[in-house]
């Protein structure tokens, strides 16, 4: 549990008023050692010493999270690990809860018990659970966010995807989609929720803390990291430029040059705005209620697609988006090949195959091009499902549109 140790220290930190000192360590190093260890005399290395950890890594989230955990680093170490990890799988149930509510399933009926075994056997959710990452608890306001939208809970969806938006800035997205719908209720509730996690984390932390974050240690993240297992299509085009430049990839052999790094944000950018935002515009006046909470559940499964850093753990956020899309697969007549498409993708994103498999075309030597290659394919996963499922959408508005002209023609024969 690395991940959660630095949370731990940090809170320890946050609850000492010392909020202005958990990015040291991680607010004067260039990106590529942004997530080695911390050093020994740095506040955050102290703090995790005390508290029985030798090393600790760099803590690079906003301090809302230390400040949310404040509670946990009252207990011992060993004892706050166990309430994260009862934290977490209480998560696992409610996301399941909920997306069986959604789904028309009973609580205790098979189509929950699918539900929670898919989300047992997913290699994302065990690596938040080893780790001791954030990114369950991330899935879970996606999850109420949606659900609480669906029943009309504006207030509640819009402060929970705050709170998500405030641990990890990726769920900003999701404004978009209202602004587009001009849901301007839930836009004030959310910018409202926003501020509100702002003076939080500065009352708490101290403005030094967020200025340090936004100002060092956002940039330095913004730049992505050179890491085999970072699953995004900023991380593959700089593997792809080592690679074509024929220096080593395992571990890397040559800096990322800052036009290859500005060139990886743009692709990271337009794949956003083509997979969800013109869809969403496009679609935006004939997208039923059903349509809004599927399109809500494809912007999370978009996002570490296109976010700088995304680990495995990150992918737990696709869940909602794949049951949902899982449950239209049973209840409604597809073609072979979306079915083939859907089962495939299932499996990229719930499993660390590509993982395993570019890992192992790195290691080689001969196949660094290949392995580069081979690391677009979890994020364009994530896009692909996104995007046919937008289009589909467009379908059922050419589907309306056609009903308006035969209403049409029919009044003019009259």
């Amino acid at each position: 549990m690395n991940d959660f140790e630095s949370y731990y220290s940090a809170a320890v930190l946050a609850r000492q008023h010392q909020g202005a000192a958990i990015y040291g360590g991680a607010d004067d190093v260039s990106d590529v050692k942004l997530l080695d260890w911390v050093p020994s005399d740095a506040p955050l290395a102290i703090a995790a010493q005390r508290a029985g950890v030798e090393k600790v890594r760099s803590y690079v989230y906003p301090p809302i999270l230390a400040d949310i955990l404040i509670p946990l680093s009252l207990a011992p170490l060993p004892a706050a690990k166990i309430l994260w990890s009862v934290m977490n799988v209480t998560s696992i149930l409610l996301v399941v809860l909920m997306l069986g509510r959604m789904m028309g399933f009973d609580c205790f009926g098979s189509g929950s018990l699918l539900l929670l075994l898919g989300l047992l056997f997913s290699s994302p959710v065990y690596s938040c659970l080893f780790w001791g990452q954030v990114t369950l608890i991330l899935t879970l306001c996606w999850m109420f966010g949606l659900y609480a939208y669906m029943k009309g809970w504006r207030a509640a969806s819009a402060f929970v995807m705050a709170l998500a938006a405030a641990i990890k800035l990726t769920p900003l997205v999701v404004l978009v989609a209202f602004v587009i719908w001009k849901d301007w209720r839930w836009v004030r509730d959310f910018a409202i929720s926003l501020i509100f996690f702002f003076l939080v984390m500065g009352a708490i932390s101290s403005p030094y803390a967020l200025k340090d974050y936004f100002s060092h240690v956002l940039p330095s993240m913004s730049r992505g990291l050179p890491e085999l297992s970072n699953h995004t299509i900023a991380a593959a085009i700089q593997y792809l430029y080592v690679a074509l430049q024929g220096a080593p990839i395992f571990p890397i052999g040559l800096a990322i040059p800052g036009g290859v790094i500005q060139l990886d944000k743009t692709i990271s950018m337009v794949a956003l705005l083509l997979v969800t935002v013109v869809p969403l515009y496009r679609f935006r006046k004939t997208m039923t209620a059903r349509d809004r909470i599927v399109a809500l559940a494809l912007i999370a499964m978009v996002s570490p697609a296109v976010a700088p850093v995304s680990w495995i753990h990150a992918y737990t956020v696709c869940y909602p988006a794949l049951a949902l899309l899982w449950g239209e697969a049973f209840t409604h007549r597809i073609s072979n090949g979306k079915l083939i498409l859907l089962v495939v993708c299932s499996i990229i994103l719930n499993s660390i195959v590509m993982t395993d498999v570019i890992e192992g075309l790195a290691r080689s030597g001969s196949y660094r091009v290949l392995a580069s290659l081979m690391m677009f394919v979890t994020p364009l996963a994530a896009l692909v499902l996104a995007y046919l499922r937008f289009e589909e959408m467009g379908g059922q508005r050419a589907v309306h549109d056609a009903a308006d002209s035969t209403r049409d023609l029919t009044g003019l024969a009259r």
